[in-house]
C-alpha cells in the first residue's frame, strides 16, 4: 500500500495504512505483495482543492444491480483542508472501482494525530462494504463445521 502521487516520505502513514490493513482484514481481504488483485492508495491532502469526480449510486444500491453500464454525471467537489482520499484499483478490470474520502463529514484532519487519522479512515471504509470473494462462503462453512462436530 502506497500514498497516490509522487514519493513524499511526509504524506506517508503508518497509522492510516494499518486501520485500511484491519478493516479489509475483517472484509476477508488478504494482503499480498505479490501480484494483488485489489491495490489500495491513499493521499492526504494539506490544502483545500476542488476535484472532479462523478455522481454514482449508493453502493448497496450498485451491489444489487450489478449494471456496468450505469451512468455516472460528472460533479465537481470542493474538499476542505485535510481532506484523505482512498482508492481502490482492480488490476484484473484495470482500472479504479471505488474511492471515498473524509473531510466534510469528519472536519479537518490533523495528520499529525493518530486518532484523528483512524477516525478518517473508518469513516470512509465504513462506506466500502464489499466482502472479499468467497469469504461469506467459507465463514458459513466454518460455522456449520463448529456446529456439526
Amino acid at each position: 500500500m502506497k500514498p497516490l502521487g509522487v514519493n513524499d516520505s511526509t504524506m506517508s502513514s503508518e497509522v492510516i495504512e494499518k486501520s485500511i490493513t484491519a478493516r479489509m482484514k475483517f472484509l476477508g481481504y488478504k494482503k499480498t505483495e505479490t501480484r494483488p488483485h485489489l491495490i489500495i492508495s491513499y493521499k492526504m491532502f494539506a490544502d483545500s482543492l476542488r476535484f472532479n469526480g462523478y455522481t454514482q449510486p449508493d453502493l448497496d444500491t450498485w451491489l444489487k444491480t450489478r449494471k456496468e453500464e450505469m451512468n455516472y454525471d460528472k460533479q465537481k467537489y470542493n474538499l476542505r483542508t485535510g481532506t484523505l482520499l482512498i482508492q481502490f484499483y482492480d488490476r484484473r478490470q484495470n482500472r479504479s472501482v471505488w474511492q471515498g474520502y473524509a473531510t466534510a463529514y469528519y472536519g479537518d484532519i490533523d495528520f499529525h494525530n493518530s486518532r484523528h487519522l483512524r477516525n478518517a479512515v473508518i469513516s470512509i471504509l465504513d462506506k466500502y462494504r464489499v466482502w472479499a470473494d468467497g469469504f461469506i462462503e467459507q465463514q458459513e462453512k466454518s460455522e456449520e463445521e463448529i456446529s456439526n462436530p
